[in-house]
């Protein structure tokens, strides 16, 4: 009794210990969920300013060759007005030639720096663009940095979760199915024999039909584990495509025949059953049956925390349970020395 005691505590203790590390776990995946969340939306913002940033460099660009080529086109019509002055000033009186020159040359001279001017406004222009462009660069792979990081967490944090996962199914399988459970380990994608077991029993007798129905289960498990067998076909109802099941299917008419109507329906209901839960566990590509913790009494999967809480409830009902078959025991062992 007292060895039971002591394993029950250490249970007790290893469980309580393993509930505290699941909930730090799972507070700190949703805060990097959270986090994650918040980041890919900057990131998408991010995303959005630099497309933006880009089309509006690009149109600068148009407005800027536009520009080039509207001054070079004005430095065109300039030299040609320029060369036509000059023209009439030589055919004027001969003792104005260098006054004409002098404004020639200062017209020009104008035009060269408005021409100088332009360029460099231009050019400023196109630098402070490039400043721009680099710094949403920047600040896009930093933020590509950071979203790696974290995803680099969240894969960590998942990885011990399934760790943790794991460490729970060993525990319930280690403390049996002693009693009726509300959470205990199921396997998905296994048929279950209690289908096929009453169809046995509309034609066999008892004995006969525990065999059989055995025997029947473990043929169509078989058939399952099959990835080259999926009894299902597309249809199409009210414009969205769904998968029913394949009637046709040469081994689904041989069962149909066989067993009758009313036990080939049971049958294909406890099939599609076990078909969806390979398909939920993304197994069914290589149809391989996989331990879940499961919450029979609401028919879904349990949670970490849940588990958790359940496993440490039986161990502490045990451990009291123990300790009151013990006192008991001292108190009957007292009573018949008195």
């Amino acid at each position: 009794m007292a060895e039971t005691g002591d394993a029950s505590g250490d249970w007790l203790a290893r469980l309580s210990g393993l509930g505290s590390y699941v909930c730090s776990k799972m507070n700190y995946h949703e805060n990097c969920s959270l986090q994650y969340a918040g980041i890919h939306t900057a990131l998408h913002g991010v995303l959005e300013e630099k497309e933006k940033v880009e089309q509006e460099y690009k149109a600068r660009l148009h407005l800027i060759a536009a520009k080039e080529e509207l001054v070079r086109r004005n430095e065109e019509l300039e030299a040609e007005i320029q060369s036509l002055k000059r023209k009439l000033q030589a055919s004027e009186a001969s003792d104005t030639p260098a006054q004409g020159s002098g404004r020639e040359h200062n017209q020009s001279g104008r035009v060269q720096i408005t021409s100088v001017q332009k360029r460099k406004r231009q050019s400023e222009g196109h630098a402070g663009e490039d400043a721009e462009e680099h710094e949403a660069a920047e600040i896009l792979c930093v933020m590509n940095n950071h979203e790696q990081g974290l995803s680099a967490e969240l894969r960590d944090v998942r990885e011990e979760t399934s760790n943790i996962n794991a460490e729970l199914i060993k525990g319930f399988l280690d403390m049996g199915g002693v009693g009726r459970q509300n959470i205990t380990v199921k396997y998905m994608g296994q048929l279950s024999e209690r289908p096929f077991l009453l169809a046995c029993l509309r034609k066999f007798l008892c004995k006969e039909a525990e065999a059989e129905a055995s025997r029947l289960c473990k043929f169509w498990q078989e058939q399952l584990m099959n990835p080259d067998w999926y009894p299902f076909k597309s249809d199409t109802i009210g414009g969205i495509s769904e998968e029913t099941i394949n009637d046709d299917d040469v081994k689904l008419q041989e069962l149909r025949a066989t067993w009758g109507e009313e036990s080939y329906k049971a049958l294909v209901k406890a099939l599609v059953n076990s078909f969806l839960e390979l398909k939920e566990c993304g197994k069914l590509s290589d149809r391989t049956i996989v331990a879940q913790l499961w919450n029979f009494k609401e028919d879904r999967k349990a949670t970490l925390s849940e588990s958790v809480e359940y496993v440490c409830s039986k161990v502490k009902s045990l451990s009291n349970e123990n300790v009151r078959t013990s006192t008991c025991g001292k108190r009957g062992r007292g009573g018949g020395r008195a």
